[in-house]
């Protein structure tokens, strides 16, 4: 399930996983954080096989707020190749 929650001044989200039955709760919990390039489908399994093993777990998204690093990166790629055609 997504879930949000306040960070700061911001609001960002991730992706809940719970252990069955979710009536076993309280359960010890982790987090998921992804690398440099966002909240991927491997790192939703890594948190799917945790709560398989009985933790509640939260794969967090960092980037929730808009701005992800391929998107700056393909800008610049993108003004670097307008600027210089014929390279």
């Amino acid at each position: 399930m997504i879930v949000r929650f306040a960070s700061g001044g911001d609001t960002l989200e991730g992706a809940l996983y719970l252990p069955e039955p979710a009536s076993a709760l309280p359960r010890p919990a982790v987090v998921v954080v992804h690398d440099v390039w966002g909240l991927y489908e491997q790192y939703h399994a890594v948190a799917k096989r945790l709560a398989g093993a009985g933790f509640v777990a939260l794969a967090v998204d960092l980037y929730a707020r808009g701005e992800r690093p391929v998107q700056r990166r393909n800008a610049r790629l993108k003004l670097l190749v307008s600027e210089n055609p014929s390279r």
